[in-house]
């Protein structure tokens, strides 16, 4: 991917991680069904939401803007189901 869209493919590749690692979890089937999908996805959501939060309450002069660019790039794929 281009260096522009370099939030996007860190978004991505979390998604990714988290949903093979639910596949490999132990006592997990084959394939995951759509409700375990979607509850892994807004998991990641919570998840950078509350760094977000975090990082905005310590306010750091190296606050990053990535936690919230790939919260808001994961938050239309869990509303459209």
């Amino acid at each position: 991917m281009l260096a522009k869209q370099a939030d996007r493919l860190r978004a991505l590749r979390a998604v990714k991680s988290a949903l093979l690692l639910a596949l490999t979890e132990k006592g997990a089937s084959e394939a995951l069904t759509e409700e375990a999908e979607m509850k892994v996805l807004q998991k990641l959501v919570k998840q950078r939401k509350e760094s977000a939060d975090i990082y905005k309450a310590q306010n750091p002069p190296t606050y990053t803007r990535s936690r919230p660019m790939s919260r808001k790039l994961l938050k239309p794929i869990c509303q459209n189901n």
